[in-house]
């Protein structure tokens, strides 16, 4: 057996997501949106700012602050959560954009709830074989696409939630796509997709060399790139609204574009394109109450995992690290201070102290998270889109009832993991999905979103439209295809098999919280594919054990096992001792990864009223921001 890796640490980590451009190093702004070279993202890392007034989390910094801008001006929670989706799409077009779609949780002032689906669907002659001898025309070009539902699904909650006008919320996406640095994420990105492609795209496709290519090479870190045709798209958007979208002139040419790739997508999928609303999904959790989306999103699988947990003790706290901090409200929560004082104490070994009590090697608490991730990732085999799916939504409740949970208490081996088999998977996989972006907002009088887009893979099918410069998701890649096992001989599901205008089942898991009095307490979310399950579980089961912020909740280290592949992933920051007892003693299949498994975005509201945002520094370009 290999001995264990270790990494450096978290504080080396967070020092060095400070190191990148600033606001200073932005663009033309819209008017109202204040270059504010003053602020420094790297002050994060020592104070936790909160406000009184609202807050927004985002993968991009810029977009969060544009989002706090909208609530400045008089927005609320949705219109911080438009403008901010709209924002990162510039910013993050590998991500997300108006090629994709997503799912989206509201909280109305009134503490009522909606589930908004606005997730791409299979144009009108797909059907379940048309990827036989073809697995890489669900992954890249005109096949690969569905049918994009981002701009309908803010349109709707902008409708029935929004204050401000649609025309203001889309300035700040329109300005910052005609001309942004490109910085270190960026870059990134961009270099993975490029080397996990057979051809380097961005140099070899016109469509995408007229913004990243410059004297035949492609732009680096610091460059300036200038989407002009997006930006012209976004302001037709703007305008018309979803008409300029899935009418007229922008459709003809995404069609085509599709069209002239091999697609099958129609003018009339485009059309007859609609938002839907789904039930939502609630469960508690020691007085709190959980909110979440249902299939074809994965929000079922969390509340089981939160469900199972709550069964079990409290996670203790490191009584040296943080007693000092015991009892005090959410805004008192500073890790940056705490990181500060480390450095202060041992400049070359300093680690953030570690929140769980791993001195109970008989009685690890992560051994049973572990274990309760197993058994909810096993679970979600059965689901899909219920308009397609018989008895999704009664499969849905039995997963998040409470005596569902004590029996998984009895299936988990408290000293062992478990073959494969145990966890009863049905001898079925879902395929994994990948890329996405989350955003998170709340306002002051109760309002909040958790909402999640996506293009699927990094830049999506790889099809920038030459006309509107919109890069295309390549969303059907997450139906499955007939025919094609997984590693374990597990066929693959057909609740997720392809059909017309159906919608592929996705990881995204987007969750409000209340407090036990019905006050909005906590909206999060995550990125990362099938790992979004994992990490938002864990947030949450951090928040709501003990009164900790949420920016310290997102940057601690995290676990993620999905069951298939039967590996435990540990991002490298994860305490040794742990991870040791898990290997050695609990028998776990562990191998260390770099951080970045996923990446959380939450913002949170206290019992004094007070907001904090916290948002992951394993994306260097992060943003949370409060009013």
């Amino acid at each position: 057996m290999k001995p264990l890796q270790y990494a450096p640490s978290v504080l080396q980590l967070l020092l060095a997501s400070c190191l990148h451009p600033g606001l200073a190093d932005a663009g033309p702004y819209p008017q109202g949106y204040k270059n504010d070279k003053t602020y420094k993202p790297d002050q994060n890392l020592i104070h936790t700012p909160v406000g009184s007034r609202g807050a927004v989390a985002s993968e991009a910094n810029e977009c969060s602050h544009w989002g706090k801008q909208i609530l400045t001006e008089g927005g609320n929670a949705v219109d911080a959560a438009v403008a901010t989706t709209f924002c990162v799409g510039v910013l993050a077009p590998y991500h997300s954009g108006i090629g994709g779609g997503g799912f989206m949780l509201v909280r109305d002032k009134h503490g009522m709830y909606e589930a908004i689906d606005f997730r791409e669907s299979a144009p009108a002659a797909a059907h379940e074989n048309m990827y036989e001898g073809n697995i890489e025309g669900s992954i890249y070009g005109g096949l690969s696409v569905a049918v994009p539902g981002e701009v309908r699904g803010l349109w709707y909650a902008h409708q029935k939630y929004g204050q401000l006008p649609w025309k203001r919320l889309l300035e700040g996406a329109h300005y910052r796509a005609k001309a942004v640095r490109m910085n270190a994420d960026y870059m990134s990105y961009i270099n993975k997709a490029v080397n996990g492609s057979r051809k380097n795209f961005i140099v070899e496709d016109p469509s995408w060399a007229a913004d990243y290519v410059e004297n035949g090479k492609m732009k680096g870190e610091g460059s300036w790139v200038r989407r002009d045709r997006y930006a012209k798209t976004l302001k037709r958007i703007a305008e018309k609204g979803p008409d300029g979208f899935y009418k007229g002139r922008v459709a003809r040419a995404l069609v085509q574009s599709i069209r002239d790739r091999n697609g099958t997508i129609t003018m009339d999928d485009f059309k007859n394109y609609q938002v839907k609303t789904r039930p939502v999904l609630t469960t508690t959790y020691r007085g709190y109450k959980l909110h979440t989306v249902g299939a074809p999103a994965s929000g079922a699988v969390a509340l089981n995992i939160i469900n199972v947990m709550e069964g079990y003790p409290k996670p203790d706290r490191t009584a040296q690290s943080y007693s000092e901090y015991k009892g005090k409200p959410v805004s008192d929560f500073f890790p940056g201070r705490k990181i500060m004082e480390a450095i202060n104490r041992d400049k070359h070994s300093a680690r953030v102290p570690h929140i769980y009590d791993v001195n109970k090697p008989r009685d690890s608490l992560w051994h049973k998270f572990v274990e309760a991730m197993r058994f909810g990732y096993a679970a979600r085999g059965k689901l899909g889109d219920p308009d397609y799916v018989d008895d999704v939504r009664g499969y849905e409740n039995a997963m998040i009832d409470k005596e569902n949970a004590k029996r998984i208490r009895k299936l988990i081996d408290p000293k062992h993991t478990q073959n494969i088999t145990a966890y009863d998977p049905g001898k079925v996989y879902q395929p994994s999905d990948h890329g996405t972006s989350h955003i998170a907002t709340a306002d002051d009088e109760g309002m909040a979103v958790s909402l999640t887009s996506t293009v699927n893979l990094l830049f999506g099918s790889r099809i920038m439209d030459a006309e509107t410069g919109v890069i295309l998701n390549n969303e059907m890649n997450d139906f499955s295809i007939p025919g094609v096992s997984n590693e374990f001989h597990f066929e693959p599901s057909e609740s997720n098999f392809i059909r017309p205008g159906k919608r592929p089942l996705s990881s995204i898991t987007p969750i409000i919280v209340e407090r036990p009095d019905g006050a909005f307490f906590v909206a999060v979310g995550a990125a990362g594919g099938s790992r979004i399950i994992s990490a938002t579980s864990q947030v949450l089961w951090r928040v709501m054990s003990e009164p900790v912020g949420i920016n310290e909740a997102v940057n601690e280290p995290r676990l993620h096992d999905q069951l298939m592949p039967n590996k435990l992933l540990a991002e490298k920051d994860f305490p040794i001792t742990t991870v040791r007892q898990l290997r050695d003693v609990y028998g776990h299949n562990v191998t260390w990864v770099s951080p970045g498994l996923s990446i959380v975005e939450g913002v949170i509201r206290d019992k004094k009223g007070y907001f904090e945002a916290g948002s992951d520094a394993r994306q260097k370009n992060h943003g949370g921001v409060v009013v």
